[in-house]
């Protein structure tokens, strides 16, 4: 493999790849709504540890940093799967990522959160708050 790619970057291609093959591509036909898909997805993904990826270990996340190709193999495994999984994937990843400010950042993982409930943070469980219910 090309140099770039640590062995825990492999492992999380193998465990990203092995999901997809087994959830996202025997199910082509949706028999739900797009939003109810995309909220399945995104609860799927927090349920897999997916999303830790999105943030830092301070916030729960697997590295003491967002790491760009981590993303780029979730991404790209989640894409050969389903579209909308890697849709829903980075836009939880969009607000936690470098290069946004704090509250940009804020703001966008917290609206987000408040609606889904990815799984990745005890946003809901903690405050009470129920999915679309601020």
């Amino acid at each position: 493999m090309l140099p770039f790619w640590d062995p825990d970057h492999l492992a999380l291609r193998a465990r990203v790849r092995k999901w997809v093959g087994e959830n996202l591509l025997p199910n082509r036909s949706h028999s739900s709504s797009l939003e109810e898909r995309a909220i399945e997805l995104t609860k799927a993904l927090g349920a897999q540890g997916f999303l830790k990826y999105t943030v830092p270990a301070d916030f729960g996340g697997i590295r003491p940093a967002v790491a760009a190709r981590d993303l780029c193999i979730l991404r790209e495994e989640l894409a050969r799967g389903d579209a909308l999984a890697d849709t829903m994937f980075a836009m939880q990843a969009l607000g936690s990522y470098r290069g946004q400010s704090r509250a940009e950042t804020s703001s966008v993982t917290v609206n987000c959160r408040r609606q889904l409930h990815c799984g990745i943070c005890n946003y809901g469980r903690s405050s009470g708050i129920r999915r679309g219910v601020a």
